[in-house]
């Protein structure tokens, strides 16, 4: 969060699994900030089961994409997001 301050991003990839605040932390506290809470958000992560992802979408996360991943299906969907 502290590297945020002060930028204006466009978008935000993140994992689920970091050391300090995981990923589903870190996305509630982006959607808490007025600055932030219109960023779209793709979760990259090793963990792909189906309960996970049930999950992140009932939080409405923007994306998520299980590890390992399709470079193009990434591309495509970062231009999904931001345009070509």
């Amino acid at each position: 969060m502290d590297i945020l301050e002060g930028k204006k991003v466009d978008l935000i990839i993140s994992d689920i699994n970091m050391p300090e605040m995981d990923g589903v932390q870190l996305y509630l506290k982006l959607k808490e900030r007025e600055d932030l809470k219109s960023v779209p958000v793709v979760m990259l992560t090793s963990r792909g089961e189906i309960e996970d992802i049930r999950y992140a979408s009932l939080l409405g996360m923007d994306r998520y994409l299980a590890k390992p991943f399709d470079p193009e299906e990434l591309r495509s969907m970062l231009e999904e997001i931001l345009g070509p």
